[in-house]
């Protein structure tokens, strides 16, 4: 099968793609990510630490920016090797993010080649999890970056800028039971049958709606619990992620309220709130659903969020991006930052 034609070379991508870097396992891909570029680019490597051996990445100049490109390298289990059919660009990480970090690598050097150097790229661990690389970086650049004025996250959006994303609210239910033999209910209580009354309240609850954003929604993605099929649980618990259309702690308020007569902990994971993304003039734009880095980043400037590929195939085992999208992209990554860094 021939190679189709791109402006960017295809095999530095794919070794990149070739490597596991599901979160927590960053630096396996630090010496790939090293070589992306051809050896005689103007953009310097810089290793930022984050914890243990885990670096986020910054290419800049000397100049101080006022445009970062910024994604995120790790990626979610399991590991797909990459494959290439026509086109379409298979694997782990072709849409979320690598292949939009490959594509910003390559419009900040053509920037930059092209005599503008206010622009850099930073790319961190962690976004998969609890975004503990995006922390770290407003830790260490927001000082050295006074200037700096637009932070362009890449997501896959199908190459349309979003206007605003809904906030998240995580969180964790605890309770307890008294154990005891599960034919003589009356004479104890299980925690799983607790838990389950508590959940019950919440996927049956009105949540908040929004003219724009849309409904508030709510997720049970864990339960654990119980000792034994003929035991009265002594434990159990759950975990929840809101997707919120109004500040969160209007929602954990609400959930404190609804359960509080039942004997249920509740506890705050993680919370942000809904949020405005900048979007170029003219531009269409849509409303993102899923989270990213720029509730953190957003200290550092004013958000953009755009890129290749489709959320609804992240995640998933049939992960892949469009070449034609990448190139698509690149070039716009490229154009956008000439628009932003003198706006």
């Amino acid at each position: 099968m021939s190679v189709p034609k791109t402006s960017f070379p295809l095999e530095p991508l794919l070794q990149l793609l070739a490597v596991d870097t599901t979160t927590g396992n960053e630096n396996a891909g630090e010496a790939v990510l090293a070589r992306l570029l051809p050896e005689d680019h103007r953009l310097q490597l810089e290793r930022l630490a984050v914890g243990g051996d885990r670096h986020n990445l910054l290419w800049s100049t000397e100049a101080s920016p006022r445009v970062l490109l910024t994604t995120h390298y790790d990626t979610v289990p399991p590991f797909h090797p990459p494959r290439l059919d026509g086109d379409l660009l298979w694997g782990r990480g072709t849409c979320d993010a690598k292949g939009i970090l490959f594509a910003m690598l390559w419009a900040a050097r053509r920037v930059v080649e092209a005599g503008e150097p206010r622009v850099a790229v930073l790319a961190v661990v962690g976004e998969e999890t609890h975004s503990d690389g995006a922390k770290a970086a407003v830790q260490c650049l927001a000082p050295r970056w006074p200037e700096l004025r637009y932070v362009v996250d890449g997501e896959p959006t199908d190459n349309r800028f979003l206007r605003g994303a809904l906030g998240v609210l995580g969180i964790r239910l605890e309770t307890l039971g008294t154990g005891g033999h599960s034919a003589y209910p009356e004479r104890g209580a299980s925690a799983v049958h607790r838990l389950l009354d508590a959940l019950d309240v919440l996927r049956q609850e009105e949540w908040p709606d929004d003219e724009d954003f849309g409904p508030t929604t709510v997720n049970v993605g864990r339960i654990e619990g119980g000792d034994a099929v003929n035991v009265l649980g002594r434990n159990a618990s759950a975990e929840l992620m809101f997707r919120v259309t109004v500040p969160a702690s209007e929602i954990a308020e609400r959930v404190t309220s609804l359960l509080g007569e039942l004997p249920v902990s509740v506890e705050v994971t993680t919370a942000s709130d809904p949020m405005r993304f900048h979007v170029p003039v003219g531009e269409e734009s849509d409303i993102a659903r899923f989270g990213s880095d720029l509730p953190y980043l957003q200290a550092l400037g004013k958000p953009v969020l755009y890129g290749p590929g489709s959320i609804h195939v992240a995640h998933t085992d049939d992960e892949h991006v469009q070449l034609s999208a990448l190139e698509h992209a690149l070039a716009r990554y490229e154009s956008l930052t000439r628009e932003l860094v003198d706006a």
